[in-house]
């Protein structure tokens, strides 16, 4: 799927602190602990948490680990640009 690069940058910038926060991460991340993250690094005025997960679906910033799997990881060409 091709994903809209306008937007996928809009989010990203508007995100900084969670895609550095998820980079860091060092092993697979359950949807609980990402929201987890999501929540720990918003602000008052950003979009609901349910939003943000889905957004890191949708622009395939987090992938699952396996098919079917309920584990997820950043894609490497997205924490390759983080890094």
């Amino acid at each position: 799927m091709k994903i809209p690069a306008q937007p996928f940058f809009r989010f990203c910038s508007n995100h900084v602190p969670l895609l550095r926060a998820l980079a860091e991460h060092q092993s697979d991340l359950t949807e609980a602990e990402t929201r987890t993250l999501i929540r720990s690094t918003s602000g008052p005025d950003d979009e609901r948490p349910e939003t943000t997960w889905q957004r890191l679906l949708e622009y395939q910033i987090l992938v699952p680990t396996e098919v079917e799997s309920d584990l997820y990881l950043m894609a490497r060409p997205v924490s390759r640009l983080i890094a």
